[in-house]
């Protein structure tokens, strides 16, 4: 999983003229370059609104780095959530330019990056991300945001019977999405809570019994651990539902 907050697509290959509209020009003023590939219909996200996106990673080569629609989810974020210089901008961008269904290609300078994004390491002074707006409404509570601030307070065993009373809820107030949780658990991980992590990937696998994504996360989980026997079982239910994951398929190999 590419660390950025966003896992914005970095992207060369659009082979038309550079030209901004009216409303890139302003967006620009945010320090990223913006172009409209595709047009998109209606008004633009607001402050506090759910968005969701799809993102594809190119290096400035043109070679495919990283894609969201390889693990079949859309990648779930809030607008003005976070507070970092990039994601500032990009949130700036998003609410002057982008309309539900459009497609923009995003010249980010370095600069505006964190200093530990893998990002960094790609040659040129600026990244592309390539973004195409597929929905956004008015903000709902995220389930993945209620386990785990209840995990940090209460641990593992208190997070699991929140889950498993808002999963029976028939409420719509929180909802959880597949790609919040994919999040936590890679944030559980990056601290090392492995057994947390994997308490997280369960329960994602649990409300996605059919995405192979949630499952290799799971591996991940099991195989920070020590845990082989589970985290092969993970990456061949993974494989099991979708034959071309390589991902899970290299990890699987190397076991």
């Amino acid at each position: 999983m590419m660390k950025t907050k966003f896992l914005f697509a970095l992207v060369l290959s659009f082979a038309c003229a550079f030209q901004l509209n009216a409303q890139d020009d302003a967006s620009s003023a945010s320090g990223i370059k913006v172009q409209t590939l595709r047009a998109g219909k209606g008004g633009k996200p607001a402050p506090g609104q759910d968005y969701f996106i799809n993102v594809a990673v190119k290096n400035p080569k043109g070679d495919q780095l990283f894609t969201n629609r390889d693990m079949n989810v859309v990648i779930h974020g809030v607008v003005d959530k976070d507070t970092d210089k990039e994601s500032t901008a990009i949130y700036k961008v998003m609410k002057n330019t982008m309309q539900r269904g459009g497609t923009y290609r995003l010249e980010v300078p370095k600069e505006l990056l964190k200093d530990e994004d893998q990002a960094n390491n790609l040659e040129g002074d600026y990244i592309v991300y390539e973004v195409e707006l597929v929905d956004f409404s008015d903000a709902k509570t995220s389930g993945a945001d209620v386990v785990k601030d209840v995990m940090d307070e209460k641990g593992v065993d208190a997070a699991q019977e929140k889950f498993d009373a808002l999963k029976s809820n028939t409420r719509d107030d929180v909802v959880f999405y597949e790609w919040d949780m994919n999040v936590a658990g890679y944030e559980k991980l990056k601290e090392e809570k492995t057994d947390e992590a994997i308490a997280i990937f369960r329960m994602n696998t649990e409300l996605n019994p059919n995405s192979w994504n949630a499952f290799d996360s799971l591996g991940d989980a099991y195989l920070a651990k020590g845990d082989t026997e589970n985290a092969k079982a993970s990456f061949e239910r993974a494989l099991e539902l979708n034959p071309d994951f390589t991902a899970s398929r290299e990890k699987l190999e190397k076991l």
